[in-house]
Formats: C-alpha cells, sequence, structure tokens
C-alpha cells in the first residue's frame, strides 16, 4: 500500500513538472520568484470576468511563489500560502465572510480567500494561471 502511495506521488509531481516545463504553447519554465496579480473571478457558466475592489490597490489579489509549487497569497492586509501540490477543495466556508479595511473602506474578501484556499485544480502558462474551483469558476491572474 505505501508503495503505491509513494508511485502516485511521483506521477503526480511529475505532471506538475511537466505542467511548469517551457514549450512552444506558452507555458513557463518556473514558477519561482514569480509574482501574478489578481484580474477576476470569472464565472464558467457564463464567461463573465468580476474584478474585487479595492481595484486601486497595487498588492491586494497576489500570488508570489516562493517556490515552484507553494506561493505566498496576499489579500488587503493579510497574507497566507498556496500549495499547488496539496489543494484541498473541500474546506468547509459555511456562513463564513471576511472583510478587510482600505482606505477607510471594509471590502468584502471571502471569494479571494476561497478560491484560494479552497482550489481544486489549476493551469498555469507564461500569460495566465487559473485557480479553479470545483464547479469550474477560477481565479484568474496575470504576471505582474
Amino acid at each position: 500500500m505505501k508503495s503505491i502511495k509513494l508511485f502516485l506521488y511521483t506521477v503526480f509531481c511529475t505532471l506538475i513538472c511537466l505542467a511548469c516545463k517551457s514549450n512552444e504553447n506558452g507555458t513557463i519554465s518556473s514558477l519561482k520568484g514569480t509574482k501574478w496579480k489578481l484580474e477576476g473571478i470569472v464565472d464558467a457558466g457564463t464567461g463573465v470576468l468580476k474584478e474585487l475592489e479595492p481595484i486601486d490597490c497595487e498588492d491586494c489579489y497576489t500570488l508570489t511563489f516562493d517556490t515552484n509549487y507553494t506561493a505566498t497569497a496576499r489579500t488587503i492586509n493579510n497574507t497566507f500560502k498556496l500549495d499547488l501540490l496539496h489543494l484541498n477543495p473541500y474546506v468547509n466556508f459555511e456562513d463564513m465572510l471576511v472583510y478587510e479595511d482600505y482606505g477607510g473602506k471594509s471590502y468584502e474578501i471571502t471569494s479571494f480567500t476561497r478560491g484560494v484556499i479552497a482550489a481544486a485544480s489549476f493551469t498555469v502558462n507564461s500569460e495566465q494561471l487559473k485557480l479553479y474551483d470545483l464547479g469550474g469558476d477560477y481565479l484568474l491572474f496575470k504576471p505582474f
């Protein structure tokens, strides 16, 4: 049983590495040291992109990759970690609303926090990074 888990983990890591290798399709060779800014949340059903407020905050809603698989996510006032090798879309966010202050106003940031912490999968190339939820909606990031 232990050898099967090790084999599956090795296959998973290999697939992640292959996703980050450079080729003519625009994928990138390394996420380490890159910074990504949220463009918005895309509704899978309609394709509509919703920007999150505040829009004028340069460092809000960013991902900064410490390694090829881990990033520091920044909301408005807080940071937390994203680990692409250990995604957990089953985190319970029932009745959770998160607010943070910026420029004297309070902003609801639950959708960003939930989208990063409970990501089910991701895709990345040199132009965009997408963190998907189980329903197909995704956070769309651009290099920053």
